[in-house]
């Protein structure tokens, strides 16, 4: 037999708690079970295994804040002697001991529970009990553990509590997992008095054997579960929760904003019961609620009475040591400002294709529900869209794809439209997991600020999910579906609260029989409708060309750009940035605008060259079908690099435009680089934004040699003699367009002294060799001597550049020894003590 019952509370907001049983200001077990209560008992269960019933175990945490100068004050049925089984931690997380136990912190018997603990400095009588104390040294919230009697293994259902009933006489099992009764308090610092509404928990795991352990084991009749809790949501409102009767053996209690979530998106609710036949059905569909707060799911507080309302907005402690956790935070107003719409690149009322974001302040942190539709009487035209999902406190900025709600794109131009926003908060939830029968319904009730009296009991459930539930014992919900979208205003829990398993008694086949059993309510804030004109504005921007008027150039050369760039449409623009990026090695000379009538520059954006990034810039005025026209001359300098030189040109959209083919796809990132636009169009990162051009810079590297000498008479005879020298000296120049490196000058006659070296292309760098040749015979009989220097040096590019010397006017056959096959030779009569031999003209060597 497997009963379970999960009861999970979700809430959206803060607020106050009924004044029911304020003679039982209390902290546990006799809040629950007051003198005269009706029904069963449900013992508190102490474990960590998950199970089915219980799919978020805990040794009985509980939760209590106390001040400094305080005493918190801890016990239970199961403590005795000297065995700890009630365990305290601070705020930080730190285990505090309790010291030498004595018998103390036993709640001995029914008595002794409803008669609660004595104060701090308190003698016997009246049946009260002595608790265990803890003088409290730090502020915050601190962490109590309770602890069955049963050691070794764990075992949820040895020695259960089967069929005691809430108001009677009862004696705590040995070797139990279950806790008869449990009372944490904070007595103030005089020590004479009890501070109440101190002690919550967010998940309690329990147990209400209330069935005859015989034959087919059914219900005892007046045998279900009828606690009271008040619950705190984190936006300030309390509820107070009577279970009613509802009969599920195992079950587990807890509270959150959520419920039951949709698969896979733990920030949504489902609004539907679901099949719980396993742990993971329901640990995959609701938030864990030992530990922290979810982005949208949030835990709230189970308390005993009313939450003290003294207690901080935030404490330190709780679930996450030595962090703040929210507590009693005043009741939060539902309004909400102006909605205000912002394209999601920042341009107010304007649409592109990320869409937008609806801007809107509120101080709830409640969901939000965003209709947006065609303004009624306008033109404009298509299905109504909602947004829903979890806000924030304070500023919010909701993201709308800027589709309709058949999702597809606004249509494009102006559109009216009608925007209307409320906020939903205090919404709870109560899954009832494997809950055989809730014959009288549970009764749920959001009480007024003052927490005396109840706002509203309505509640919505949808049942559809589970067809028939798990059998056909007993009656099944009526409506099936009761949701708020099905029936808006609820249905009265104190005349239905979701009421299934009437007229049986049977602990299995029933409609809750292994059912998630959801149950859910909440308020709504004041409508705020507006009205706004949203622009969709779509522009296909274009570099229609890039021409330069020559295909390649050399040093000092001036080319001329031509650009064309033109907006398709259908929308105009204004201030549209233009760019044209140049290599280095270029300089501006000039530049024109055409616009052709239609476009224009804008204002103080007329294109400038920016020198740290080589690039033009301006920003255009270009209205649908307009075309404008840029002339650029530049000059290319000894800078530029030798090859093919890129020249590109781009025009990019403005914010919230959609450009068709050069729009990024990243929400957050505005139109900033029109390489980004085009790369991340989601289209293979093809567009017509950016067009580039290309022409050769072609070097033209050229070296001088000019060459002369000196006849040296070593004997000083006056005339040419065998020993007797030229020194020659040559003066070699870089006269090209480009750096030279490694030259070198040879002279077939002599060895040449001096060099390899490098000159770069100024005119004035040049460098010189010299040389010694001692005059043979065959030179003063051939009355001269023949010989041809060359200078030879390497371009950027690895290629020969040289130059020879050469006679001022070139041989002829009368000279002396004339060689037809180097008619260019010089040739150095012997005739004097002197001579210069020189040699003007260049060779080239240009780039093929």
């Amino acid at each position: 037999m497997k009963i379970l019952l999960i009861f999970l509370v979700s809430v959206i907001s803060v607020g106050s708690i009924s004044a029911q049983d304020q003679s039982f200001w209390g902290s546990g077990s006799r809040d629950l079970y007051p003198s005269g209560a009706q029904g069963g008992r449900a013992t508190l269960f102490s474990g960590v295994n998950p199970t089915p019933a219980f799919p978020f175990p805990t040794r009985g945490v509980h939760y209590v804040y106390a001040e400094v100068g305080e005493t918190i004050s801890l016990a239970s049925s199961a403590q005795s002697g000297n065995s700890q089984r009630i365990r305290l931690y601070g705020p930080n997380g730190n285990q505090i001991s309790l010291g030498n136990l004595s018998n103390r912190g036993n709640i001995p018997n029914r008595s002794g529970e409803i008669a609660g603990p004595r104060l701090p400095n308190q003698g016997p009588g009246g049946n009260r009990y002595q608790a265990i104390y803890h003088t409290v040294q730090i502020t915050g919230i601190y962490k109590v553990e309770f602890d069955g009697t049963r050691t070794g293994q764990e075992d949820a259902s040895a020695n259960r509590a089967i069929g005691l009933m809430a108001n009677s006489n009862w004696t705590q099992a040995s070797n139990s997992n279950f806790i008869w009764a449990w009372d944490i308090s904070v007595a103030n610092s005089a020590g004479n008095d009890w501070v109440k509404g101190r002690v919550f928990t967010t998940v309690l795991n329990m147990d209400n054997a209330s069935f005859q352990n015989s034959g087919n084991y059914p219900f005892l009749s007046n045998g279900g579960f009828y606690g009271n809790f008040k619950i705190l949501t984190r936006d300030g409102y309390v509820y107070n929760v009577n279970n009613n009767g509802m009969n599920g053996i195992s079950f587990t209690f807890m509270v959150n904003n959520r419920g039951f979530h949709s698969l896979g998106d733990p920030n949504t609710p489902s609004y539907q019961s679901i099949i719980a036949e396993t742990v993971n059905q329901v640990t995959s569909r609701y938030h864990d609620p030992r530990i922290s707060d979810a982005e949208a799911a949030v835990s709230q507080k189970i308390f005993y009475a009313l939450p003290d309302n003294n207690m901080p907005d935030y404490a330190i402690g709780g679930p996450v040591p030595n962090e703040l956790l929210w507590l009693r935070i005043p009741e939060k107003s539902l309004d909400v400002d102006e909605i205000t719409v912002e394209g999601v690149e920042g341009t107010l009322n304007q649409l592109g294709n990320k869409g937008a974001y609806i801007k809107f302040f509120n101080e709830s942190g409640g969901d939000y529900y965003i209709t947006i539709r065609p303004k009624p009487g306008s033109s404009t035209s298509f299905p109504p869209r909602q947004l829903t999902g979890s806000s924030s406190i304070g500023p919010n900025k909701i993201h709308w794809d800027g589709k309709d709600g058949a999702g597809n794109p606004l249509p494009h131009g102006l559109a009216d439209v009608e925007m209307e926003l409320k906020l939903r908060g205090a919404e709870v939830h109560f899954p009832y997991i494997d809950m055989e029968l809730n014959a009288n319904g549970i009764i749920i009730e959001l009480l007024e600020s003052d927490l005396q009296s109840p706002k509203s009991d309505k509640v919505f459930w949808n049942d559809d999910p589970i067809n028939n539930g798990g059998g056909n014992n007993g009656t099944k919900s009526n409506p099936r579906n009761a949701s708020h979208i099905v029936n808006p205003n609820g249905i009265s829990s104190n005349s239905n609260g979701h009421k299934w398993g009437e007229n049986t008694s049977a602990t299995s086949n029933t409609f809750g029989d292994n059912m998630g059993m959801d149950t859910w309510t909440f308020i709504e804030g004041d409508v705020v409708t507006v009205e706004i004109e949203v622009d969709v504005r779509i522009a296909d921007l274009e570099i229609s060309s890039i021409v330069p008027n020559k295909p390649t150039v050399v040093k000092d050369d001036e080319v001329t750009f031509t650009i064309k760039a033109k907006n398709n449409g259908p929308d105009g623009v204004e201030g549209a940035p233009f760019s044209f990026i140049i290599p280095d090695g270029y300089e501006p000379v000039s530049i024109s605008f055409d616009g052709n009538s239609c476009g224009v520059e804008s204002d103080n954006e007329e294109l400038e060259f920016d020198t740290s990034e080589n690039t033009y810039h301006s920003k255009l005025d270009l209205p649908d079908g307009c075309e404008v026209t840029y002339e650029v001359i530049l000059r290319a300098t000894s800078e530029s690099s030798i090859g093919d030189n890129e020249f590109t040109a781009t025009i990019m959209r403005l914010n919230d435009v959609t450009d068709p083919d050069a729009t990024n796809r990243e929400i957050n990132t505005p139109p900033t680089d029109p390489f980004f636009e085009c790369s991340d169009n989601g289209l293979g990162g093809e567009c017509n934004n950016i067009k580039s051009a290309t022409i050769e810079y072609v070097i033209q590297p050229a070296i001088e040699l000019l060459k002369s000498g000196v006849f040296v008479d070593v004997d000083n005879n006056g005339v040419a003699n065998v020993g007797d020298e030229i020194h020659y000296t040559f003066i070699v120049t870089n006269t090209g367009d480009t750096p030279l490196t490694g030259i070198t000058v040879e002279d077939p006659l002599v060895t040449v002294t001096g060099g390899p070296i490098d000159l770069d292309e100024e005119q004035s760098d040049h460098t010189t060799f010299t040389a010694v040749y001692q005059i043979t015979q065959e030179d003063i009989d051939n009355g001269g001597v023949y010989n041809l220097a060359e200078a030879i040096g390497k371009d950027p590019e690895n290629n020969d550049v040289s130059d020879t010397s050469k006679d001022p006017s070139p041989l002829d056959p009368g000279d002396p020894n004339y060689d037809p096959d180097c008619s260019d030779c010089t040739f150095v009569p012997l005739k004097g003590s002197s001579l210069l031999i020189t040699n003007p003209m260049i060779r080239q060597k240009t780039k093929n």
